[in-house]
């Protein structure tokens, strides 16, 4: 169950920090806070990045359940994040060039929407780790009860 708790805050805090990094690359480029903040960060968030949360949420999910590869431990965790950014970047551009016409501007878009979420899922990660501490699993097998061949 705490495995599943510290996915759910690695996500919420991953995504709320990528927002936050997103609104203030928008700040930096020139746009009003609030419009950096209340329509650009979330659009370039949730628009350009939906396919890599899905993506990342699911490895996520299935590394914390087996505790091992993708989406398990700080590094497992992280790179779980650079592959979902990638597999999001790739559907971008598949749709784009299935379009008829490259559009730069998007691909842009998705490669700056990975940038702000592999930043918030990396610092989300660490957060998380130090929230919710797991308990360590021991590498010895549980001892097995067996009936002393004494007492027969």
């Amino acid at each position: 169950m705490l495995v599943l708790l510290r996915q759910i805050i690695t996500l919420v805090i991953s995504v709320l920090l990528a927002w936050i990094f997103a609104g203030l690359a928008f700040v930096v480029q020139g746009a009003p806070v609030a419009d950096a903040f209340l329509v650009e960060a979330p659009t370039l968030v949730f628009v350009f990045m939906d396919i890599g949360l899905v993506v990342w949420m699911v490895l996520l999910i299935i590394g914390g359940i087996r505790r091992q590869g993708l989406g398990a431990g700080k590094a497992g965790t992280i790179v779980a994040a650079v592959v979902a950014a990638l597999a999001n970047l790739a559907v971008i551009a598949v749709i784009v060039m299935q379009s008829g016409t490259p559009d730069m501007l998007a691909i842009s878009f998705g490669v700056q929407a990975g940038a702000v979420f592999v930043a918030g899922a990396g610092v989300a990660t660490v957060i998380a780790h130090r929230l919710v501490p797991l308990p360590v699993r021991s590498a010895e097998p549980a001892p097995v009860n067996r009936p002393d061949a004494s007492s027969e």
